[in-house]
């Protein structure tokens, strides 16, 4: 088990990949950006990133599930030193991806996303045709 505290973002949907994490660090507070409810958890779950980081001063914040408010969440983050993975790429535009990288760098944080498209609805669309 690792003493590594983190900032998991997920939803219900991705109960199994929430449990192995949590076993696996000591310290995980999760971040539900949705409406629906988690099945049994022990681990502490938040509608808003704000009392999650006052609680857990976390080092990494991971990022399993897109949101409305994701954007902000993932500036935050950097502001707060907090390195970033997520799952899928970050919907920015190329002021904001410059904006955020110069960011990340005067921070001294590493921000890390997949490469491929797996929070966009247009790819998701395309590759269903």
């Amino acid at each position: 088990m690792s003493d590594r505290r983190i900032a998991l973002v997920a939803d219900p949907s991705q109960l199994e990949a929430v449990r192995a994490i949590s076993s696996r660090f000591k310290d995980v507070g999760i971040l539900n950006p949705t409406h629906s409810r988690f099945a049994e958890l022990s681990t502490p779950i938040f509608t808003d990133l704000e009392p999650l980081l006052q609680q857990f001063n976390p080092t990494l914040c991971c990022f399993l599930s897109p949101y409305t408010g994701l954007k902000q969440d993932l500036l935050t983050c950097i502001d707060r030193r907090i390195h970033v993975l997520s799952a899928g790429p970050f919907s920015l535009n190329r002021r904001e991806f410059e904006l955020m990288s110069q960011a990340a760098r005067d921070h001294q944080t590493h921000v890390h996303s997949n490469g491929r498209h797996l929070f966009s609805r247009l790819h998701d669309t395309v590759s269903e045709r």
